[in-house]
């Protein structure tokens, strides 16, 4: 009896991890990204440093990552830097540290670009991110859209 019991209690199990996991991959709350995720033309839609919006300097880029490799190009501009993926949700879709590592170089704007963001959304148009700073607890968001 305890075994049945105990095979009847896993398979109930098995089967909400299973149910949570589908419904979290599909939905706009999703906090993974993968590569596949990264796959296509993007453009930032908005970036905003200490709350004051500076969509306009990202203005006519187009963002394609690929191979950790991030590529940033407007006509015959191309500025490249690096990111990077880490972390994972809970099956209830809360974030437990997933990040979204993005490095260009050190010059303006692109250095503005340089943080661990915390991933707060992630569908199949849109990507948005945020990064609360350490020092003076200044808060970035960026939200990249699918061209």
């Amino acid at each position: 009896m305890k075994n049945l019991f105990f095979i009847i209690l896993m398979s109930v199990m098995l089967f909400s991890c299973e149910q949570d996991d589908n419904s979290q991959n599909n939905s706009a709350g999703n906090t993974n990204i993968s590569q596949q995720d990264l796959n296509g033309n993007w453009r930032i839609t908005y970036f905003a440093e200490d709350g004051k919006d500076e969509t306009f300097y990202f203005s006519g880029y187009t963002f394609t990552f690929n191979n950790n490799v991030v590529s940033a190009t407007k006509g015959s501009i191309v500025v490249n830097g690096v990111y990077s993926l880490s972390g994972s949700s809970s099956s209830s879709g809360s974030s437990s540290g997933s990040k979204f590592v993005i490095t260009f170089p050190e010059t303006d704007p692109w250095k503005e670009l340089n943080e661990d963001w915390d991933i707060l959304e992630n569908s199949a148009n849109k990507i948005k991110l945020k990064h609360i700073s350490g020092g003076n607890g200044g808060t970035d968001d960026l939200v990249f859209e699918k061209n």
